[in-house]
């Protein structure tokens, strides 16, 4: 039997970050008008003149913190856009984040004055994903948000039971219902990179964990690194493959789901719908002039996802606990670092969003990771 394809359009209703564990580093991007310009720092050294490479050998001669911030220094002040935009391989607009600033004050203004500081640290910035050298929502990380959805139907449909305060009991579950990595009936489910034709636009900005429930203030320690999210309403798309399912004891289950776009938008909807709702319900209650309020209701989200005309999926970092295993499943909670973590809430007591803001008012947070499928 021939492979089944189902196209799909993913909109982006908040932030993505997909963690690739790379990072821009310190000497290969410059923030200049506004922009920020990433480049391969050899190729920005091999276009300058003989003795400006002199300058900047001599200068790394001997390494030091204050020569890093010198060399540093050195880069930014020689990055010429108007001769080297051949070299730039990524450029975004960040006048609307304090990242900017945070980069001009802490590598420009006190470069020569706080050497003890390592402040060179705190201008790496984290990478979501890319693959190629373009930015992609990946196929593994979708497919890992509707397999979570499909097990959860088959837990629920099936009557299945499990101890939810137990942290291993994901693993015991799995191993249980013959749906572990060695005999996954998932593995006839395959999932396109999802892209866009068009450059993708990201937001440079940072993390921030607020009590749940509550959008009033932020409990989060200091943050040194920024990070990179792919920006919110832009459309992405890619494609689900479908292979023969095997012989398996939730075969017909799967099978069932699998049947046609409306069966697998239904099951996505029973797992993640309500979690959306959480979402757009608080930020609609603190304000109805945010953007993830005023776009949620503009493009009708609520109406097309409660027909199952459209489903929500939740992808990334920061994507919330709740919607990443079983329903009720333990969580794991640090109450803080001298304490010992409770294992056995139900529900986090906070919650991640992102901001391009340090300080932020309502209107600068977004929730994390949310995918509406088309």
């Amino acid at each position: 039997m021939r492979d089944k394809i189902i196209k799909f359009q993913a909109f982006l209703a908040s932030p993505i970050h997909i963690g690739s564990g790379e990072y821009y580093e310190p000497f290969s991007y410059v923030i200049k008008n506004n922009k920020i310009y990433h480049f391969d720092t050899s190729v920005f050294l091999s276009k300058l003149p003989s003795e400006k490479i002199k300058q900047f050998t001599m200068i790394v001669k001997n390494p030091s913190f204050s020569k890093t911030l010198e060399a540093r220094k050195f880069i930014y002040e020689n990055f010429d856009i108007s001769s080297m935009a051949n070299i730039v391989f990524d450029e975004q607009d960040v006048s609307s984040s304090d990242f900017a600033n945070e980069y001009s004050e802490k590598l420009i203004n006190l470069a020569s004055k706080d050497f003890n500081n390592k402040m060179i640290n705190m201008l790496e910035i984290e990478k979501t994903y890319s693959s190629g050298g373009y930015t992609v929502i990946p196929g593994s990380s979708i497919k890992g948000s509707i397999r979570t959805a499909i097990v959860n139907k088959i837990i629920e449909d099936n009557h299945i039971k499990y101890d939810p305060t137990r942290r291993d009991e994901y693993k015991k579950l799995m191993k249980e219902m013959n749906l572990s990595f060695t005999d996954d009936i998932f593995k006839i489910l395959k999932v396109s990179d999802f892209s866009k034709s068009e450059s993708v636009g990201k937001w440079i900005g940072y993390f921030h964990n607020y009590p749940k429930k509550s959008l009033e203030k932020s409990v989060s320690g200091e943050l040194t690194v920024a990070s990179e999210v792919i920006r919110p309403f832009q459309l992405f798309a890619g494609w689900l493959t479908i292979g023969d399912i095997p012989t398996h004891k939730y075969k017909r289950d799967v099978d069932n789901i699998l049947e046609s776009k409306q069966n697998l938008f239904k099951c996505l909807n029973r797992h993640y719908l309500e979690l959306f709702k959480k979402d757009y319900n608080l930020f609609k209650e603190k304000s109805l002039n945010h953007n993830f309020v005023k776009i949620v209701d503009k493009q009708g989200l609520i109406d097309k996802l409660n027909e199952n005309k459209y489903a929500v999926i939740r992808v990334g970092k920061h994507s919330g606990a709740e919607g990443v295993t079983f329903k009720e499943r333990a969580i794991k909670i640090k109450e803080n670092k001298r304490r010992q973590a409770v294992h056995d809430a139900k529900e986090p007591t906070t919650v991640w969003y992102f901001s391009q803001k340090k300080i932020n008012n309502i209107n600068s947070l977004y929730p994390m990771g949310w995918l509406i499928l088309i």
